[in-house]
């Protein structure tokens, strides 16, 4: 075999062997695990994200990978360690607390990422209603969710742990196909029912689009023992100012108070892994966040989605915040 100038032997076997060059020095693909294929945690907040880590540590490629979401990441980033989830705040909560508590939690919030979905409830009631309303009519009232293993449900049945004497003895909740499919079933019920779900704050959302033109009631999630809830001495929960509709000629802009939490990255507990391998490749993937900042990575890339939901959400502190919580402690008697 001839071989180029300055070729040694050893090269010109790599060469044979496949390896030649640069473009073989990419590690292992480590997934990010996201959600629907469709959905922003796949389409806007996993691309940067797995640049970044890139751009820090040329040997990793990380690899969106679509799931079923939150409560399915959890298990995912345990199987393999060095993979990283994108999930909600208080779904993750949910399932750390299922722990045994004298293990070693399996999951580790690794870095928070300051964009937050928030909780909504929707209602085709003629009367105002609060979230204590709904609490109190959970025994006879009609729940309609979003389907079984979505961000949505799991935080549903986070909050029936948090109210375990009203919300946690609903009687009739059904699941739909998705989040549309359940505010249409809201819209078109012959009683009075409630949808739950959760959403950024995104009003040019299908989901915000048909809420306001089906004139579905949008009602504040909140309470105390929600805005208690932490994990590792942070919150779960925080209060959140959010618009629900855009103004127009003749109408003024509508904001609605409720809670939100944040969209946070997780990945398997270092403590808990035991193959010297798999526990160096997770280093050297949480490593790689080291500065991960969505701000700045919207501002910079002008991404215009990304800003936007960093921008949608105004966090309500001090008495203002004590007045929602207030509000939504206090029945109208508007369901019973």
């Amino acid at each position: 075999m001839s071989r180029a100038p300055g070729m040694t032997v050893l090269t010109a076997a790599l060469a044979l062997a496949g390896f030649a060059g640069p473009a073989a020095a990419a590690g292992p693909e480590l997934p990010i695990h996201t959600a629907s294929d469709a959905g922003s945690y796949h389409t806007k907040l996993c691309p940067p994200l797995a640049q970044h880590i890139k751009d820090n540590q040329q040997f990793l490629s990380p690899a969106c990978t679509p799931s079923a979401g939150s409560a399915e990441n959890y298990g995912l980033v345990q199987q393999t360690p060095g993979a990283l989830g994108l999930a909600q705040f208080d779904v993750i909560a949910n399932l750390l607390a299922a722990e045994p508590e004298e293990a070693t939690p399996p999951v580790s919030i690794v870095e928070r990422t300051g964009v937050r979905e928030c909780l909504f409830a929707v209602s085709n009631a003629e009367t105002p209603l609060t979230f204590k309303d709904i609490r109190e009519a959970a025994a006879v009232a009609a729940f309609h969710l979003p389907p079984e293993g979505s961000g949505s449900a799991a935080t549903f049945a986070f909050m029936q742990s948090l109210h375990p004497d009203d919300l946690g003895a609903a009687f009739s909740v059904t699941h739909e196909a998705d989040t549309m499919e359940m505010l249409r079933a809201v819209a078109q019920a012959d009683q009075t029912v409630v949808g739950l779900f959760v959403q950024f704050p995104d009003l040019s959302s299908k989901a915000f689009e048909y809420i306001n033109k089906a004139g579905l009631q949008v009602i504040g999630v909140g309470s105390r023992a929600m805005s208690t809830a932490r994990v590792a001495d942070q919150r779960v929960y925080t209060v959140q100012e959010v618009a629900t509709s855009e103004g127009g000629w003749f109408s003024s802009a509508e904001t609605a108070r409720t809670m939100c939490t944040e969209v946070v990255i997780i990945a398997a507990n270092p403590e808990a892994v035991s193959d010297v391998g798999a526990g160096k490749r997770l280093a050297l993937m949480t490593k790689a966040l080291d500065g991960f900042d969505m701000a700045e990575i919207a501002a910079a890339d002008d991404r215009d989605w990304l800003a936007r939901m960093l921008d949608s959400a105004k966090e309500v502190t001090g008495p203002a915040a004590e007045s929602f919580l207030t509000e939504v402690e206090e029945a109208t008697g508007g369901m019973l």
